[in-house]
């Protein structure tokens, strides 16, 4: 409550500014939280299952933060796109690197941009036009925390809490438990003042599906396959950008190890050299086709492959994540395999799920 006492100068006009004068204080001493701020808030109180499974492409930011849709089929889209700049970031969609620009849209601000390559990186330029009128080229926001639009970050203009965004979305590095999401407000004429929110998972292993031939135990495989899978993720967090050599257990005998590398390395050969990693090993289905082939095909991405023996008995081991190309799922896929004479015969397969059990966000200014 404000009270103000008058004194026998106090004039009508002073009374006044001093109220102003009050509310202004007041008005500043409570400033509207940033947009990070707001999105950090909204963040901490989603459940885990956002993460791990998230219903839109926006992650568990949906719907506090939401992508704009694609205009490429307006007429707009044909004008702008003959746009110099925007031909500039076509990346030869004949070639098979680049679908051709999308274009996203907030207000009279256009983001034109096509994604191609190995790695999916995306070019991306800006415009702004009115529905009749002249598009007028607008600089790149510039972003605190740059990083590469390849490799499941994403560029694209949104809106958050009502206010029309340029947002930069994905993994804070190549592995690892971090993503981030980098925002800088459009205000009709420019850029605003960019923030980010950073969040580090904390996460769960469990089994998800464990796979054998009739009439075999797979327990001696699950107890195997969780102790490997932990490792695993270790190893992905810390060695394997440094393609350092992964196993785990025991070591297989050597003449089993050299049978089965055998067999890589005539996998390897088929593929062509330099593309070892292309040739992996099918994880075992037993005749039983699973519904879902991205969470249960191996991506060659991380793929390893080695020998261990369980109870006493020599197996070749393919360990990855399970997706398709460098997309990978939140499915660590583990295939053992017998050394046959002649070739390697399934033995189990396992599926671990690296779910989120809890996350720390945190608002970078």
């Amino acid at each position: 409550m404000l009270v103000l006492l008058r004194t026998a100068k106090t004039t009508r006009g002073s009374c006044f500014a001093a109220v102003m004068a009050f509310i202004c204080a007041s008005l500043s001493a409570t400033a509207s939280p940033s947009i990070c701020d707001r999105l950090a808030v909204e963040l901490r109180h989603r459940k885990p299952s956002a993460w791990t499974q998230p219903l839109h492409e926006e992650g568990a930011a949906w719907p506090s933060l939401r992508f704009a849709s694609d205009h490429a089929a307006s007429k707009k889209y044909q004008q702008l796109s003959e746009l110099p700049q925007v031909q500039a970031i076509t990346m030869m969609p004949s070639l098979g690197l680049g679908t051709g620009p999308a274009m996203d849209r907030a207000g009279d601000l256009y983001e034109l941009y096509d994604i191609g390559g190995t790695a999916h990186c995306e070019m991306l330029t800006f415009v702004q036009s009115s529905r009749k009128g002249e598009a007028r080229p607008v600089s790149a926001p510039v972003i605190t925390h740059t990083r590469s639009l390849c490799d499941g970050v994403e560029g694209r203009l949104a809106r958050a809490f009502g206010t029309a965004v340029y947002v930069e979305y994905g993994p804070s590095g190549p592995e690892g438990d971090e993503e981030e999401y980098d925002l800088i407000p459009w205000n009709g004429t420019g850029w605003g003042k960019p923030c980010a929110v950073s969040v580090k998972h904390a996460h769960v292993l469990r089994l998800a599906e464990s796979n054998c031939p009739i009439g075999v135990d797979c327990r001696p495989f699950e107890s195997a396959a969780t102790e490997l899978v932990s490792a695993y993720v270790t190893y992905r967090a810390n060695g394997f950008h440094r393609q350092e050599a992964f196993r785990s257990g025991p070591r297989a005998g050597p003449a089993a190890s050299a049978t089965a590398l055998g067999y890589w390395d005539a996998l390897r050969s088929a593929q062509g050299e330099g593309r070892e990693y292309l040739a992996v090993t099918a994880w075992p289905v037993f005749d039983r086709p699973p519904a879902d082939d991205y969470d249960h095909t191996f991506s060659p991405t991380g793929f390893r492959y080695y020998t261990t023996s369980i109870d006493h008995i020599d197996y070749a081991v393919g360990v990855g994540y399970a997706g398709y190309g460098w997309n990978e799922s939140n499915q660590i896929l583990v295939g053992y395999y017998r050394i046959g004479s002649d070739r390697l015969e399934p033995a189990a397969a396992l599926a671990v799920r690296r779910a989120v059990s809890g996350s720390e966000v945190t608002v970078i200014q």
